[in-house]
């Protein structure tokens, strides 16, 4: 019996009202992390992750 593979890749862009730089660089990191721990334990990988100042 064959098997259907399926790979579906999003790209997830996302900001703040009126572009407020509210992700500082202390918390950056801590963020990126969050969001990576996050997409782990819904099954998902993270491909890349990057801001914009």
């Amino acid at each position: 019996m064959r098997r259907n593979k399926l790979r579906l890749y999003l790209h997830l862009v996302w900001a703040t009202w009126d572009r407020h730089p509210l992700i500082t660089p202390e918390i950056e990191r801590p963020l990126y992390r969050c969001i990576q721990k996050e997409a782990k334990n819904k099954g998902c990988t993270v491909l890349a992750l990057n801001g914009v100042a």
